[in-house]
């Protein structure tokens, strides 16, 4: 049964085991995966959505060797445009991991259970009779305490707060102000009440393997906690494993420690979101510290059901220093893992933007380990055709002006001097 699933043209295992809601709402079998025009957490319960017929129709196709695949074209596009540009991509990470978690005694249930789900639904349509589901629900909003610039404003809240009090609009990379203006109020989900998404996590909190908290910012959002609170009151904690994308710089929310939630869940994965050592992540990640992230790290660790794992985002010119956090999870005691995805829009911040010289430079550091695969394939291609690396650079300029005279000051040729000389010629 394994092989003939995993055998599949375009098989993943997405659509019988998550459920993700973007920005705006609207729903997707993953994060990655174009969201659904109409159906939504505002209109749509995660039932309704897991059952439709055009889940059911997505999953057919992944299991037919003689479909069309029109609709995995489709929802699916992104994962077949990073499979044919760098020969890896979200699907085959996810599903290759669930084909090998096996425990200590080399039992993989898991995917056990996965298949029996799918073997199910070929026979009666999908129904929730195993605990694989893994929820990914962006749905509180935007809150973020951090302006990241390759972020685009409608995932944080700051963000959109510097770019309507200082103009820092991401326009010289999108290429249009109003788009941007349009696309920042699209994750405005003040009419989901979030009551009524609780409840139908909680409805569910039997089939739940994973919940796993996204933002924004998770960790300054009081929804989440109430989230946690019921699953704790609930005693289905104990069953669940959490996850967290989150860049850990706050660990409290008003009455709320985040460290007391920990003993309660079977296991919880903290991914953090770093794309450097020091100054260089703080300048990427403006209003971080590096430094209260580290120490945040460390409390975290001392829980033994905790797992600590390093992601990054990687554009221009966040790949310069990119190679140093190889080195650093490998030092530190408290690290699990570590990876990394590329990023594709805005194209001019796409890293094979930089540069020729300096990708040449970057290249050798990339060749050492093969998981940076995709990194050195990136940096070995030509620039986009709309690419204008002075632009790009005047945008991040732009927003080191709106620091200027605060704590989070810095300049982007002081932290990156090796980019003057390109930006100058």
């Amino acid at each position: 049964m394994t092989d003939k699933i995993s055998s599949k043209p375009f098989f993943c295992i997405s659509p019988w085991t998550m459920v993700y809601a973007h920005d705006n709402g609207k729903y997707g079998p993953c994060n990655f995966a174009v969201p659904d025009e109409h159906m939504g957490v505002d209109n749509t319960t995660i039932t309704e959505w897991m059952q439709s017929d055009k889940m059911n129709q997505l999953r057919a196709e992944m299991l037919d060797p003689n479909s069309d695949h029109k609709l995995v074209n489709k929802v699916c596009s992104y994962c077949k445009f990073d499979e044919e540009r760098y020969g890896w991509s979200r699907r085959l990470d996810t599903t290759t991991q669930a084909k090998e978690a096996r425990d200590e005694q080399g039992v993989n249930e898991y995917w056990d259970m996965i298949t029996r789900s799918v073997k199910m639904s070929q026979v009666a349509g999908y129904d929730f009779d195993e605990r694989i589901l893994e929820l990914q629900l962006r749905v509180f909003g935007s809150k973020c305490n951090l302006d990241c610039y390759m972020c685009h404003h409608f995932s944080s809240t700051t963000r959109q707060k510097m770019a309507y009090d200082k103009g820092v609009w991401n326009d010289t990379v999108w290429h249009d102000i109003d788009r941007s203006k349009k696309l920042s109020m699209t994750a405005n989900l003040d009419k989901v009440d979030d009551n009524v998404v609780i409840n139908q996590m909680i409805e569910l909190a039997p089939y739940v393997k994973t919940l796993k908290i996204i933002g924004g910012e998770p960790l300054v959002m009081k929804q989440y906690y109430s989230v946690l609170d019921r699953l704790v009151q609930s005693g289905e904690s104990k069953n669940i494993d959490i996850k967290y994308q989150t860049n850990l710089t706050k660990l409290k929310n008003g009455k709320h420690n985040f460290l007391n939630y920990i003993p309660h869940f079977k296991t919880v994965v903290i991914t953090v979101s770093i794309d450097a050592v020091g100054k260089y992540n703080d300048y990427i990640r403006r209003r971080s510290s590096f430094q209260e992230i580290e120490d945040n790290i460390k409390a975290c660790a001392a829980y033994d059901n905790v797992i600590i794992g390093l992601n990054s985002t990687l554009s221009v010119p966040g790949v310069l220093r990119y190679h140093e956090i190889e080195e650093y999870a490998r030092k530190s005691p408290y690290i699990h893992h570590n990876s990394h995805w590329l990023i594709q829009h805005p194209e001019q911040l796409r890293i094979n933007n930089l540069p020729k010289p300096l990708k040449d430079k970057l290249i050798p550091h990339y060749k050492i380990h093969p998981k940076h695969a995709n990194i050195l394939k990136a940096l070995q291609m030509p620039e986009e055709k709309n690419a204008n690396f002075k632009e790009i650079c005047n945008y991040l300029m732009k927003g080191d002006e709106a620091y200027r005279g605060t704590k989070w000051e810095m300049e982007l040729f002081d932290v990156f001097p090796e980019l003057k000389e390109y930006y100058e010629n």
